[in-house]
Formats: C-alpha cells, structure tokens, sequence
C-alpha cells in the first residue's frame, strides 16, 4: 500500500526492527504535515496497520524524539505531530531530545575522547564534559524506553 503525506510518496515509513520473540515491530517516519487541525489520514492507516500486526496488544506506543514543546512549535507551523484524539489505542510518548544534530556532535567528541592515546585524567575528564555526555545519555535513555 502506498502512503502519501501531502501528496508526495511517502518512503519514510521503515520497520527498523522486529522482535521476534515478543512479536513486535519498532518503526520510524519523518514527522506528519498536519499542522494545527489538519489529518493525515495515510499516517492514520499506517499507525492501525502496525497496530493490527499485533493483535495481541491491546494499544502500541508512538515515541517522538523531541520534547513536546519543539512539537507543539512545529505543529503551530504547519508540521507537527500526530493528533491523540484520533486514536483510541496508541500511546504517545516525547523522548525530549532537543535537537539530534546536537547529539551528533556529542557523539562524535565522545568517540574522539574514547580514542585518546594515553590522557592524563585530567584531559580525560574535561574531553568527557566537553563531549555533551550529558545530553546523550538523555537521548539514550528516551531511545531505551521506547524500545522497552
């Protein structure tokens, strides 16, 4: 089936993993162009799609990486995020990393201090605070949760 988001093919839908185990999918889209009152009544389809692929689940979970503010902003400009009034078994959840650029470049200071070639500690540390460590753990543990 092919989703379209404003009338453009929608090749951002990807399943990124499935477990089998617990059978169940993790996927990611780019953000929906909704906007305040808008619907995208693709992504709707897509979400009870995914939802229907696990009909042992009574409601699935819909992370967004960013705070929900940065969500509300965008919504306010035509973006957004997905309406929850217009499910019934999806649970929204905001990760709250503020910008995933940011955490790209912690990522790779991070890298960079790991690399180091006999640091004093000294050097060590202040590489570790300067990386932004603080931020990526915060990233990771929204991406862990829901992933959980």
């Amino acid at each position: 089936m092919d989703f379209k988001r404003m009338g453009l093919p929608n090749e951002f839908w990807e399943m990124t993993d499935l477990n089998k185990n617990y059978k169940a999918a993790i996927c990611r889209c780019s953000q929906p162009l909704s906007g305040l009152s808008a619907r995208c009544v693709e992504d709707e389809e897509m979400l009870q799609a995914i939802s229907r692929a696990n009909p042992k689940s009574t409601f699935m979970y819909v992370g967004d990486t960013r705070p929900k503010l940065n969500a509300m902003a965008n919504r306010a400009a035509g973006k957004g995020y997905e309406n929850e009034d217009n499910y019934s078994n999806i649970r929204f959840q905001f990760v709250g990393i503020e910008n995933i650029h940011v955490m790209r470049n912690s990522l790779q200071k991070l890298l960079e201090v790991c690399a180091m070639k006999s640091p004093t500690m000294s050097d060590y540390l202040t590489g570790l605070d300067n990386s932004g460590l603080a931020a990526s753990h915060q990233g990771c543990d929204g991406c862990w949760s829901v992933s959980d």
